[in-house]
């Protein structure tokens, strides 16, 4: 068992190395061709293994051909289990700026015969699509819910939260849908550890930050971020270690607008537009926790003994007695079905709110990369954005009316109100 141990932690560290070694290689194209070819002429799977993450981190969001079509080639033709996974995870990178070509590319890979082809096809629709509601990912993730393979349902769910999280049932009404599908399998008693363990990730994926955050791989000029895209790799180790899966942390952002002045302080007066309906962005409902007074309602199993014994003290009992109980639970059912079609009723007859078809925030505000596009700055405010086409994260704002006539602004949070502004250069006391 010795020698066992000492050959399972060998193998853990080569892991490591590879991966470490991909990380490396992070954007650098072409001056990691000649350690990719080499690795890929070994006959060691793990080397290969690595390989295929080191040409999706050097060539991240490229798309360039001659990978995409290395990387299908081990997808369907390497006899190794983990390197035809990596591969096509590692899709999921390189197409990370061409989101919607890749449920077209792989899409027969998601009907692979082989669960690890599919478990990779489904993050790498994760990685790729994440936030970005598209319909043919979503189609192609919710068939693998269902999968006969736990671990394939597994990243069916954690690459379906990717792709859907952060929207509300008015912008994709698929999304209840998943919530439902994530709460049977956790109340299920003997459902396969593997698939649980992926509906309590897609739990805290759908809620990420308090849904105050976002996975956010690229940067708004729409270049790949080095510490998210690497937390991302990272987070997709899960599957030999699942505290790999706190990784996820570096690949979220806030998805706010939090406007700050010279001072670094955050005025309140600063208003933006979002012109677009306000039901589209409003926050997701969260996740509801299991209630376990529900759980404790259903009947429980009834042995044929104890059906035998009741139907013989109701013998002893009389009809009277029986029919006067059957009585009693029919009025009490019917008084409960009256009680729900008032509600019902109330429901309907309540007045429906006007939706407003723009929304006026103030700073700082929930804002969502999908919404940042409809976002507009009034010309009428005390500050304005030093870089007008930034919609998103921080934006350092320039006050443009600093008149006698102007009322003292207010900050967020109140204790910043009467904050003293930092020391200017001038200012500074010299080092004793």
């Amino acid at each position: 068992s010795r020698r066992r141990h000492t050959r399972c932690s060998g193998v853990s560290w080569a892991r490591r190395c590879v991966q470490e070694t991909a990380i490396i290689m992070f954007g650098r194209e072409e001056a990691a061709d000649t350690l990719i070819e080499q690795l890929l002429q070994e006959k060691d799977a793990l080397l290969r293994f690595g390989s295929m993450f080191m040409m999706g981190m050097a060539y991240i969001g490229t798309g360039n051909s001659k990978i995409l079509k290395r990387l299908l080639h081990y997808a369907v033709s390497d006899n190794s289990d983990d390197v035809r996974r990596a591969a096509v995870i590692s899709l999921g990178f390189l197409l990370l700026k061409d989101h919607e070509q890749v449920p077209k590319i792989i899409n027969l890979l998601g009907l692979s015969f082989n669960p690890h082809v599919r478990y990779g096809a489904a993050l790498a629709l994760g990685i790729s699509c994440n936030g970005t509601l598209l319909p043919e990912a979503v189609s192609m993730l919710e068939p693998l819910l269902n999968d006969n393979i736990d671990f394939v349902r597994q990243g069916a769910f954690v690459g379906l939260s990717m792709v859907l999280h952060q929207a509300n049932s008015t912008l994709e009404p698929k999304v209840d849908k998943l919530k439902e599908s994530i709460k049977e399998v956790v109340q299920k008693k003997h459902e396969d550890p593997l698939c649980k363990l992926g509906a309590f990730i897609a739990s805290g994926i759908i809620d990420i930050g308090g849904r105050n955050q976002m996975i956010n791989l690229l940067s708004q000029t729409g270049n790949p971020k080095t510490a998210a895209c690497v937390g991302m790799l990272l987070f997709s180790q899960f599957w030999y270690w699942f505290p790999y899966s706190l990784f996820l942390s570096l690949s979220v952002s806030p998805s706010a607008i939090i406007g700050v002045d010279k001072d670094l302080k955050i005025p309140k007066s600063f208003e933006f537009v979002s012109n677009t309906r306000s039901t589209l962005y409003e926050y997701p409902d969260p996740v509801k926790p299991i209630n376990v007074k529900d759980q404790a309602k259903k009947e429980a199993v009834q042995l044929s003994t104890t059906a035998r014994v009741r139907a013989r003290a109701n013998l002893r009992r009389g009809d009277m007695e029986i029919e006067k109980e059957a009585e009693k639970e029919k009025q009490a059912a019917e008084a409960k079905m009256e009680e729900e079609k008032e509600a019902e009723k109330a429901k309907e007859e309540e007045p429906k709110k006007e939706e407003k078809a723009f929304i006026v925030y103030n700073n700082p505000a929930r804002i969502l990369w999908r919404q940042a596009r409809f976002v507009t700055y009034p010309q009428k405010n005390r500050y304005q954005p030093v870089f007008p086409e930034r919609k998103r994260g921080y934006i350092f704002l320039n006050e443009t009316d600093t008149g006698a006539g102007q009322a003292q602004e207010e900050y967020f949070p109140e204790y910043l109100k009467n904050t003293p502004a930092p020391p200017t250069g001038d200012t500074v006391p010299a080092p004793e």
